[in-house]
């Protein structure tokens, strides 16, 4: 049987993630991350500007290990860990990022910093309308947990991807406090996710979700950083009858016309009509139904559930006839 070959996104090298201590308390999991970064100008890329500094929020997955997003530590020249709870500090490093789906990975060598820290353990249930909780700490160091629910379950820009991924919309206020650099996003003791970006005026975050999470952390190998998959195929809609009727559609209300095939060794042909990838049907407007959430963008599909390189079965009609790959 042959499949449908997917494509590599770009990532930095980096060793397995091991295995998180469970954090009784979100608090115990939580860390201050202040940046010293110089950007390159865009002018002449070969010099940096003047150094700067941003700061945000982290989160332990394991002693030496903390999980964030790749745009806060993005061109960083000194990444300063501090507890929430106190003035100790440790340096951090940068283990693995993966800008397109902007997480990354800071590894600390000194281990005894994280002696009352605890991993954060992660859900990957979620719901519109659910109550969340936003983590962050207060100048006096106290944690504050901002309440927000979510509004949103669905593929959206990412910062810098010319892709579109999962992510949870959160209706949330900050109340000035900053917003969309990485605070951990917890529903009861779990964490649902870590904020991307924050509109101040909209009252909105958007949220990577911790599925995103755990599929960005199980790329991490001995062998190097895997990446995402994406589709190699451009495809359109296939709505309208006469367009149907045109391409001798057998279902009345699915799949999608593909428009160009990328990659050589695929089974798809310009002109097919894509009726289900991994054994989901795909509508004609490119929606899988997930059992959970409800109509999701197909390229969910491969990007959540598989990674380069590995093989999807898939249907299409092709000429009127129902073909299998």
């Amino acid at each position: 049987m042959r499949a449908l070959p997917l494509l590599l996104l770009a990532g930095l090298l980096g060793p397995s993630p091991a295995p998180a201590r469970a954090a009784a308390d979100p608090a115990s999991s939580l860390v201050r991350l202040r940046v010293a970064y110089q950007d390159y100008s865009l002018e002449s890329p070969w010099e940096k500007g003047n150094e700067k500094s941003r700061s945000g929020y982290g989160c332990v997955l394991s002693p030496g290990r903390i999980l964030a997003t790749a745009d806060l530590i993005r061109a960083a020249t000194l990444i300063r860990v501090q507890k929430g709870s106190s003035s100790e500090s440790a340096i951090g490093r940068v283990e693995t990022a993966d800008y397109e789906i902007d997480l990354a990975v800071i590894r600390v060598d000194d281990e005894a910093f994280f002696s009352d820290l605890t991993g954060v353990v992660m859900e990957e249930t979620a719901a519109v309308d659910q109550p969340v909780k936003f983590l962050v700490f207060e100048q006096s160091k106290d944690l504050r947990e901002i309440p927000g629910h979510l509004v949103q379950i669905a593929l959206d820009d990412y910062y810098y991807s010319w892709f579109t991924y999962l992510a949870y919309g959160a209706a949330v206020n900050f109340e000035d406090r900053g917003g969309g650099w990485s605070e951990p996003v917890f529903s009861g003791e779990r964490m649902i996710g870590i904020t991307m970006s924050y509109n101040g005026e909209r009252q909105y975050a958007q949220v990577i979700p911790a599925s995103v999470i755990r599929r960005f952390l199980e790329g991490i190998g001995p062998g190097g950083y895997r990446g995402f998959a994406r589709l190699g195929f451009s495809w359109a809609p296939a709505v309208g009858p006469d367009f149907r009727r045109w391409l001798r559609i057998p279902s009345p209300d699915g799949g999608v016309y593909v428009k160009s095939v990328t990659v050589p060794e695929s089974p798809l042909r310009e002109g097919d009509v894509l009726l289900s990838l991994d054994g989901k049907p795909i509508d004609s407007e490119g929606y899988w139904r997930h059992p959970d959430w409800g109509r999701i963008a197909f390229p969910d599909i491969v990007q959540r559930g598989h990674f380069p390189g590995e093989t999807v079965p898939l249907t299409v009609s092709r000429e009127g006839a129902v073909l299998g790959f």
